[in-house]
C-alpha cells in the first residue's frame, strides 16, 4: 500500500491542488484526547525504563509534535513506527487495509538571492559583502505505521542499557541535587507545590505528606520544569511576566502548564522516574482553549517542552546515575576486610546477632569494634521498604566475623536523627521529612548493593478453583504493623483438590488437605444453593471429598464415595470467575484511575479482564446500559481504555489501530 505523498507548502502547490491541513487534523485529534484525559502527558506512570516513539529502522526518537501525536494514537506499548518504504526495505509488509499517521519533518535548502543591479547593501556608506544565497525551510509530510500494523517485524526489545541496574530512587533523588544552575527546592509548603519566578525557588509540601516517593519525584519534576522559564535558563520571558503579574494575557498560564506537564512527561519517558499528572478540570479547559485557538500551538508547546525536559535532565544529571561515587553500588573496597576495625557515623552495616538473625543498621558514632556499636536499626515497613528506627537507638557488641556487609559513609545525614548529636534536627516539624529523605537514600543504596532486610513472614494459603490453565498462582502481601511479621497470601490455581470438608459457605469450602493443611477453597460462584446440594454438603462434613471444575468452568462437582457413586453437581450459566488469581480494581471507587490494556474476557455485565503491560487484571464497576454491554463484548481481543465515571459505571473505550484511522488517508 503506497504512502500518501505530500508537497511543500508553496503558493504554486496550493494553486495546483487543495492542500491537506495536517496540522489542523493533528490538533483536532489531540484536543479530543485531552478532553478524554487520554493524552500521553495525562497518563500516570509508576516508573521504570520505557521509550518514547522511535523509528523501527533507525532507532531515532520522534520529537516535538510528532512525539505527542504518535504517543497519543499508539495502539499498544510498542514504541516503534516506520514508513511504508522503510518496512519494504526490511522485508516487512504493512497489513492489508491499514492506514498510517502523517508526521511533519522540516527540511531546508539554499536559494540564490537576486539583487537589483547586482549591488551589495550598504551600511554607513560602505558596501557589505553578503552571500548570494539564503537558507529556506519547508515542511514535508510522511506517513508512518505502527509496529502492530506490520507483518514480519520482529518482537520489540528495549535497549538493555536502559534497564540495567535501573534505580528509581537514585534517579529521583538527583532532582534535589543543588548546583549553580538549579533553583533551590524547599519543603515548606503544606498542601501545594509551586515555582516562584520572583525568588527563583521551588516550594514543595513536606516529604512525608506525599503518597510515596514516586509522587514526590513527579511533582518535583513538574515544578523544576517550570523553573526553566528563568532568564538565566531558557528565558521564557512572556511567561515570567504573567507569573509576576505584569502581563494580562491569562492564556499564558494555560500554555505554561501545558508545557510543564509535557516536559515532566518527557523527563519520565527519558529517565524512568514516575509521572503523576494533575488533570484538574481547569487545566484541561485551558489546554483545550489554547489548542483550539491555534493549530500550531501543540507543535510550539511540544518543542518548548522538549527543550525544558532536556535542560532539566542535563542540569540535574539525571542520566548520569551510577557514575558518581556517592550513590554508586559498593565495590570490593566497600566490603569489610580483616584489617578494617573502624566504624564511622553514617556507615550502613549488616550483621548477625547471637541468635543468628540478620540485623541492618546505620552507625551513629565513630567507634572501634572492641567497643559497643551504637546504631539506628533499619526495619522493613508495611510495604517492605526500609524504615529507620524512630525512637531511641540500639546497641550491639560486634566482631569482625559477625559483620556481613559494610558500606562506609552511606547515610552521612543520620546525625540529624541522633538525639546525642550536636547536628540533630531540633525542629520537630521537620524530623519526619528528614527521616523520609534518609530512608529514600537507604532504600536506593541497599537496592544497588543487593542488600536485603530479613523479614519474618507468615504465609497463608488459599486455593482458587479455576479452569484457567493460563493463570499462575498469585501471591500478594498484606500491609501490616511494621513490628509484626509480613502476611503473605499465596493463592493457588487448581482445577481439582481433595481433602476433609471442615466447613462451607455460599461461595467457598474449608478443607483439610495434605498439601496446604486447612485451607479455604474459593469457587468464584455461589454454589449448591438448592436443597439437594445443601443436604449433600452437610452429610459430607468431616468426610473426604473431591472437588473439581470442568474445562469450561461451568460445571462444579463435589464427591464423597460414602454418599454414593454420583457426585453433587452444580451447573453455572457462566464460567467461574478468577477472583484471587490477579489484581482487582474497582472503577466505582473515588480513587479509581483509568487503565489501558488488551481486553481478554468479559466475565459479567460489570466485570471484565484486561492485560495492561501483558499481565491480567480484573476490573469491575456498576452495570453499564445494555447498549454499552454489547459494545464491550465486541471489543474482546482489542486494546481498550477503562475509565472511571462519576456514577461508577463501567466505561470501556476501544483503542485498536482502526480507531487511529481518522488521521490517515
Amino acid at each position: 500500500m503506497p504512502t500518501q505523498r505530500h508537497g511543500t507548502a508553496t503558493p504554486e502547490d496550493r494553486d495546483k491542488r487543495e492542500k491537506r491541513d495536517v496540522r489542523q487534523e493533528v490538533t483536532d485529534r489531540i484536543i479530543t484526547a485531552v478532553e478524554e484525559n487520554t493524552a500521553p502527558w495525562q497518563q500516570p506512570y509508576d516508573g521504570g525504563p520505557r521509550s518514547g516513539p522511535i523509528n523501527a529502522v533507525t532507532g531515532k526518537e520522534y520529537n516535538g509534535g510528532n512525539r505527542m501525536l504518535l504517543a497519543t494514537v499508539a495502539p499498544t506499548g510498542d514504541p516503534r513506527w516506520v514508513t511504508y518504504k522503510q518496512a519494504a526495505e526490511q522485508g516487512w509488509q504493512v497489513k492489508k487495509g491499514e492506514h498510517g499517521i502523517p508526521i511533519e519533518v522540516w527540511k531546508s535548502y539554499e536559494k540564490g538571492i537576486e539583487r537589483p543591479g547586482g549591488e551589495n547593501p550598504k551600511f554607513e556608506g560602505k558596501e557589505i559583502a553578503v552571500s548570494g544565497k539564503e537558507v529556506r525551510r519547508f515542511a514535508k509530510y510522511y506517513t508512518v505505521f505502527h509496529a502492530s500494523q506490520i507483518d514480519g517485524i520482529p518482537p520489540y526489545e528495549m535497549d538493555p542499557s536502559k534497564t540495567h541496574d535501573f534505580d528509581m530512587h537514585a534517579v529521583g533523588e538527583k532532582l534535589f541535587d543543588q548546583n549553580e544552575r538549579s533553583a533551590p527546592v524547599l519543603f515548606d509548603s503544606p498542601g501545594q507545590a509551586f515555582y516562584s519566578p520572583k525568588n527563583d525557588d521551588i516550594h514543595l509540601p513536606p516529604r512525608e505528606s506525599f503518597l510515596d516517593a514516586g509522587h514526590l519525584y513527579a511533582t518535583a519534576a513538574h515544578e523544576i520544569a517550570h523553573s526553566t522559564m528563568a532568564e538565566h535558563r531558557l528565558n521564557r520571558s512572556r511567561l515570567q511576566q504573567f507569573q509576576n503579574g505584569t502581563a494580562s494575557d491569562h492564556t499564558l498560564r494555560a500554555k505554561e502548564e501545558l508545557r510543564a506537564e509535557m516536559a515532566s512527561y518527557i523527563i519520565s519517558e527519558k529517565t524512568g522516574i514516575p509521572h503523576h499528572p494533575e488533570n484538574h478540570e481547569s487545566y484541561v479547559k485551558g489546554w483545550v482553549s489554547v489548542l483550539k485557538n491555534d493549530k500550531n500551538e501543540i507543535y510550539h508547546a511540544a518543542r518548548d517542552a522538549e527543550k525544558m525536559a532536556d535542560y532539566v535532565i542535563a542540569q540535574q544529571k539525571l542520566l548520569e546515575v551510577g557514575q558518581e561515587k556517592a550513590i554508586a553500588a559498593p565495590t570490593k573496597e566497600n566490603v569489610m576486610e580483616p584489617e578494617v576495625m573502624q566504624l564511622n557515623r553514617g556507615d550502613l552495616i549488616q550483621f548477625r546477632d547471637e541468635s543468628g538473625h540478620k540485623i541492618t543498621g546505620i552507625v551513629l558514632q565513630d567507634t572501634n569494634l572492641d567497643q559497643q556499636v551504637r546504631y539506628k536499626a533499619v526495619l522493613p515497613g508495611p510495604d517492605g521498604k526500609p524504615k529507620i528506627q524512630a525512637v531511641g537507638d540500639s546497641l550491639a557488641h560486634l566482631d569482625q566475623q559477625s559483620i556481613t556487609s559494610h558500606l562506609p559513609n552511606t547515610v552521612p545525614g543520620i546525625g540529624k536523627l541522633d538525639m546525642q548529636s550536636a547536628s540533630r534536627e531540633t525542629d520537630a516539624a521537620r524530623i519526619p521529612g528528614v527521616k523520609a529523605a534518609l530512608e529514600f537514600r537507604v532504600a536506593s543504596v541497599m537496592h544497588q548493593s543487593t542488600i536485603q532486610l530479613e523479614q519474618d513472614k507468615q504465609v497463608h494459603h488459599r486455593v482458587i478453583l479455576s479452569h484457567r490453565k493460563d493463570l499462575p498462582d498469585y501471591v500478594r502481601q498484606e500491609p501490616v504493623d511494621p513490628d509484626k511479621p509480613i502476611l503473605e497470601i499465596q493463592n493457588h490455581n487448581r482445577q481439582s483438590i481433595s481433602g476433609v470438608l471442615k466447613n462451607f459457605e455460599k461461595d467457598n469450602l474449608l478443607l483439610d488437605t495434605k498439601e496446604y493443611g486447612i485451607v479455604h477453597v474459593d469457587i468464584g460462584k455461589r454454589f449448591m444453593e438448592d436443597g439437594f446440594g445443601d443436604s449433600y454438603l452437610h452429610k459430607a462434613m468431616d468426610k473426604h471429598i473431591d472437588v473439581s471444575i470442568s474445562n469450561d468452568g461451568r460445571i462444579l462437582k463435589i464427591h464423597n464415595p460414602e454418599l454414593g457413586p454420583q457426585p453433587a453437581t452444580d451447573i453455572f450459566d457462566t464460567p467461574a470467575k478468577p477472583f484471587g488469581l490477579m489484581p482487582f480494581r474497582q472503577m466505582d471507587r473515588a480513587d479509581a484511575m483509568q487503565i489501558t490494556g488488551k481486553l481478554t474476557h468479559v466475565h459479567d455485565t460489570n466485570l471484565i479482564e484486561i492485560q495492561p503491560a501483558g499481565k491480567p487484571m480484573l476490573i469491575s464497576g456498576r452495570d453499564p446500559d445494555k447498549a454499552h454491554q454489547a459494545e464491550i463484548r465486541a471489543m474482546v481481543g482489542h486494546t481498550v481504555t477503562v475509565k472511571p465515571t462519576r456514577t461508577g459505571e463501567l466505561k470501556v473505550e476501544d483503542r485498536t489501530p482502526q480507531k487511529v484511522n481518522s488521521l490517515g488517508r
